[in-house]
């Protein structure tokens, strides 16, 4: 593959594994990264898994806290590169670049605009798919170069999304990279009127709550898997606790029917100890609990978190 000066913006694990998929055939010019931060529990500072990537694979990186401009310049580039670098970047800079700056955005566009495009498309059931467009001032609003839909069997958890989206990200960055710049694609402008927006998402926004549907449960536990982990509130012996949820999958209601033949014990609302298994019921399904893990212990299995309490008297709150 031919050679061209451009240069690649990112700091997060989309654009680690974005990267991944090109740099072999298709080498930025400059990779440029934000300063590693301290962690809030400690004072280490910590790479981001950009910087970390880069590190290993032996790849030349910026870490900066400012762009310059007359540095970037300096590099000579033909156009920008963006995977998940978390800064608005103003049209003076932009200007910089004379074929502009491109971002790789893991959603169908105008749909899913903003922070947190990848969660919002696993909790509202939307399809999946990337696109790459050229950036102006406003919030993932400049016109479209390519778009392609995830084609996906089932639905996945948020690190297995990521990096289908990244690695799809990649593929179509490639295909389509040398027909813009030659002017062969025409930019086509986004429909504002089918725009929707993502927004950053709190801790808060992961516990699975009474009035949840199974399927918001269970999509909650996919999106929030990596972090913070989907949990709900419960009372074990009169005592308040968070239960996170890591892994989980839907049951037929044919099969606790069938299940139902045994013994079964109910202790308190929503939480159901049934034929070795912790399940959570919902209003219209249940929710099999296959990986759990109290505040302040290990993770368990949904069958361990059975033998330790099933005994107790718990409550889902």
């Amino acid at each position: 593959m031919k050679r061209i000066n451009y240069i690649f913006f990112s700091s997060t694990r989309f654009g680690r594994f974005f990267l991944s998929k090109i740099y072999k055939k298709l080498l930025p010019t400059l990779i440029i990264t934000k300063k590693p931060k301290p962690q809030e529990r400690e004072k280490i500072l910590k790479l981001n898994p950009l910087a970390e990537f880069c590190l290993k694979k032996h790849l030349p990186f910026l870490e900066i806290e400012n762009l310059s401009p007359q540095k970037i310049k300096s590099y000579q580039p033909e156009f920008g590169l963006i995977a998940g670098f978390g800064k608005i970047l103003k049209n003076d800079f932009i200007e910089i670049f004379p074929k502009g700056i491109l971002n790789i955005h893991p959603s169908l566009l105008p749909k899913l605009r903003g922070p947190s495009p990848i969660h919002f498309t696993i909790l509202e059931g939307h399809k999946p798919g990337v696109s790459i467009f050229l950036i102006d001032e406003l919030v993932d609003h400049g016109p479209i170069i390519a778009q392609k839909e995830l084609k996906i069997k089932k639905e996945l958890y948020f690190e297995e999304l990521e990096i289908k989206l990244a690695q799809l990200g990649g593929e179509l960055f490639l295909e389509c990279i040398w027909d813009f710049l030659e002017g062969k694609i025409k930019p086509r402008p986004q429909n504002d009127l089918l725009a929707t927006y993502t927004r950053k998402l709190t801790f808060e926004d992961s516990q699975i709550k009474k009035e949840d549907s199974v399927i918001q449960a269970y999509r909650k536990v996919l999106a929030f898997h990596l972090e913070p982990g989907a949990w709900i509130k419960i009372k074990i012996q009169d005592k308040e606790n968070i239960l996170k949820i890591t892994k989980a999958s839907i049951l037929k209601e044919s099969l606790i029917k069938s299940w139902l033949k045994g013994k079964i014990k109910r202790l308190g609302t929503g939480i159901l100890f049934l034929n070795n298994q912790t399940i959570l019921s919902l209003n219209d399904g249940f929710l099999l609990l296959e990986e759990v893990q109290l505040e302040g212990k290990r993770k368990m299995s949904g069958k361990e978190f059975f033998n330790g309490y099933s005994q107790k008297q718990i409550e889902l709150l």
